[in-house]
């Protein structure tokens, strides 16, 4: 519960949040609480500062790849933390802020799953005795694994869900908070399926789990796990139905971890060529999860379909809009000119220009009609269509780098454009064009001294 704060700051400065909990600032970054203001602004920290900082507090919410999500063994990589996600969201994502809310971050998922057999036991005819029942179950097997496993340390956020008691599905859950040091239960024949789930940013963290949960259910610690789960239930007035429990018995069935909140690329899945981010990914990607999830949508869709990122985009937001409209901004490439090729055979910027084109807009397209028009349809007419063609007027001056040529009325080198010398109106079709004023007097009136004078 959060404390009667006799002073409380509106701001810790350096990423750091107030905690009502401590009434202090909590700082991250290599910051701590300065003696005198209170504020994230001392850099001289005692080495443990970090360590036990949310001890018995709730985790902290901080950025993480495509969204915010809550741990207290903060990634290196965190430089500012809040009290919600909706903070958290606000703060970091202030335009999509909604979208951040409802969108996991990128985490990893041990499931790890079991099946215990009750002797003694009867299944009720009565549904809420069943569902009361499965929740007792699951608070017993997550408290004697948190309290029995050695190495194991459960975190906010780990929990056991039954989902199969008395021959029928559930989703009971039992949820470990280690601000409380109680576990909460959430709703969801003698055989109970459950699973015990554990979440990290760390893959290799989950890993480490399993391997100890692996070598605690068999052998000795196996039976000191059942008899404690036995003796945790029936000591916690149980409903009617296991009252009678006499024994129970374990078998493994398996493990595995998911990445949940990640982008992968939706093969196999019709009429869809992007990246999702469902935690439905084929399990060879969650194994080989370093090649083929992404912790933000640009990530996946150059990786996986390169030849055309922002249709990869687009896709994703067609997918997964819920309400609303997808940003007109979504495409960079929108208003660059590219050569019509096929429709109207000239330079045009209205956002559909093909997906090899998109992928390198920096050889392809230009932010001004002239310079498509120029690189494109460089020769003297179809330069004068090109940039008329968006109700421009012609051009005033020749698109061609060799703009010299030779004015035979008057025997002077001139340049092909409209206006004051040396411009000496566009030049004819028939014209013999030169880079360079002198490479004209040179090639054509080399008899007359002053031609580079001359105008």
């Amino acid at each position: 519960p959060s404390r009667d704060c006799p002073i409380v700051l509106d701001e810790c400065f350096n990423g750091g949040m107030w905690s009502p909990f401590k009434c202090e600032c909590l700082c991250v970054l290599s910051y701590c609480p300065d003696a005198d203001s209170g504020r994230c602004t001392e850099a001289t920290c005692p080495a443990n500062y970090l360590e036990t900082l949310f001890d018995d507090l709730p985790a902290p919410w901080f950025k993480y790849g495509s969204s915010c999500t809550s741990t207290k063994e903060l990634p290196s990589s965190v430089n500012a933390i809040y009290p919600s996600k909706e903070d958290c969201c606000s703060s970091e994502y202030p335009d999509s802020s909604g979208d951040c809310v409802t969108r996991p971050a990128g985490v990893f998922q041990l499931s790890y799953n079991g099946k215990l057999q009750l002797d003694g036991v009867s299944c009720p005819n009565s549904g809420s005795e069943r569902a009361s029942s499965a929740g007792v179950m699951a608070r017993s097997i997550l408290s004697t694994l948190c309290d029995q496993v050695s190495g194991l340390t459960c975190d906010d956020g780990d929990k056991v869900v039954v989902k199969k008691f008395c021959g029928e599905d559930y989703d009971i859950e039992a949820e470990y908070s280690s601000g409380t040091r109680r576990l909460q239960t959430a709703d969801g024949d003698d055989t109970v399926d459950y699973v015990f789930f554990s979440q990290s940013l760390d893959r290799d963290e989950l890993e480490g789990i399993e391997s100890l949960l692996s070598a605690y259910l068999q052998g000795t610690t196996l039976t000191s796990f059942l008899t404690v789960v036995l003796a945790d239930i029936l000591a916690s007035n149980p409903p009617p139905t296991l009252q009678s429990l006499t024994a129970v018995y374990y078998t493994a069935v398996n493990a595995f971890i998911t990445g949940l909140g990640f982008y992968y690329p939706a093969w196999g899945k019709p009429n869809l060529e992007t990246c999702l981010s469902d935690g439905n990914q084929d399990p060879f990607m969650n194994r080989g999860h370093g090649n083929w999830l992404y912790e933000n949508l640009d990530s996946c869709c150059q990786r996986y379909y390169g030849w055309d990122e922002v249709g990869c985009r687009l896709r994703n937001a067609e997918v997964t809009l819920v309400s609303g409209t997808i940003s007109s901004t979504v495409d960079p490439t929108d208003n660059l000119y590219f050569p019509d090729w096929e429709r109207t055979d000239t330079c045009i910027n209205d956002g559909t220009a093909p997906p090899y084109m998109k992928k390198q807009a920096s050889l392809w397209m230009y932010e001004g009609l002239t310079d498509c028009c120029q690189a494109y349809y460089g020769w003297e007419a179809g330069f004068v269509s090109c940039t008329s063609s968006q109700g421009g007027d012609p051009p005033t001056r020749s698109p061609i780098t060799e703009s010299w040529y030779v004015d035979w009325e008057d025997f002077v080198c001139v340049q092909s454009c409209e206006g004051d010398s040396p411009c000496g109106g566009v030049h004819e079709a028939w014209d013999i064009l030169h880079g360079s004023k002198f490479q004209c007097c040179q090639t054509h009136l080399s008899w007359k001294e002053d031609c580079t004078q001359s105008s």
